[in-house]
């Protein structure tokens, strides 16, 4: 298509359409099997969300961590192997 004299937005929101479809069909190809395990450490997750959570609802919620208050600078992991 991109050869033809198409309207560029057009392929470009079809090449996106595309994509997202890729990713139900993966998505729902995962469905019933095994599921992938991984070593993380939570204490650096957590705080990734609190961040996130911070910049997104700075006006509507104060976010307070006490984690590394009350346990120094924590290690959580979590092993799911």
């Amino acid at each position: 298509m991109r050869s033809q004299e198409v309207d560029a937005m057009i392929v470009d929101e079809m090449h996106k359409d595309i994509d997202r479809l890729n990713k139900v069909t993966d998505r729902f190809s995962k469905i019933g099997s095994e599921a992938k395990m991984e070593s993380m450490n939570l204490s650096v997750t957590v705080q990734e969300i609190i961040d996130y959570l911070q910049v997104e609802h700075q006006k509507q919620v104060q976010f307070t961590s006490k984690l590394k208050k009350m346990y120094g600078s924590p290690q959580f992991f979590v092993d799911f192997g």
